[in-house]
């Protein structure tokens, strides 16, 4: 194949792309920098950022032993308080997470959260998916507790934790767990007036 001025011209805009596309990555990639957390505390910072939508994680995965420790230790994170049920419903034992909101959640609200978008929760199975530290990271630093202090603020009494538990066990259970999920953090009907993340 002969090569001309034009297509020297295509050579050089597809290389431009290249360029741009591997910067792009590398800048969604490079190390996060926080404010001194005796000022603002981490998780505020966090929240913050996941409500302004500049929240940012890298996406590479680990493999092997690496993975495998990083499993070992969301299980863990999963005994504790409050991670032992699912943030958003009363299911015990969740094995799925939201890798963005810090939080462990059980295997049916995970579909809900994946059709949320992943600019709004980022799903993966605790022991089927690859994991990095940042996200094991996150988890420690929001995790259940700590999240639905925020993201449920000021839950009306028809979506208390008790009413939930109820309803989900009625016939229209996956309406009233996808319409929960959707006000809690697509619609962000449950935090506070303020907007304030500083739990």
């Amino acid at each position: 194949m002969m090569m001309n001025g034009d297509d020297t011209g295509l050579d050089e805009a597809l290389n431009s792309d290249i360029s741009r596309l591997a910067q792009s990555r590398n800048d969604l990639e490079e190390e996060v920098t926080w404010l001194p957390f005796d000022e603002v505390p981490k998780h505020t910072q966090i929240v913050q950022r996941l409500l302004a939508g500049t929240d940012r994680m890298p996406a590479h995965k680990e493999s092997g032993s690496k993975n495998d420790e990083l499993v070992k230790e969301l299980q863990n994170l999963m005994t504790l308080p409050g991670n032992d049920i699912c943030a958003d419903c009363p299911t015990t034992n969740p094995d799925w997470a939201s890798v963005n909101l810090g939080i462990f959640i059980c295997m049916k609200c995970s579909g809900i959260h994946r059709n949320l978008g992943t600019h709004i929760s980022k799903v993966r199975s605790v022991e089927m998916d690859r994991w990095n530290d940042v996200q094991v990271e996150r988890i420690k630093d929001i995790g259940n507790a700590r999240s639905n202090q925020f993201w449920e603020q000021n839950v009306p009494l028809e979506w208390e934790k008790s009413s939930i538990q109820v309803n989900f066990k009625s016939s229209t259970a996956s309406d009233r767990r996808r319409d929960f999920i959707i006000q809690k953090y697509h619609d962000r009907a449950f935090m506070s007036v303020h907007d304030d993340p500083d739990l």
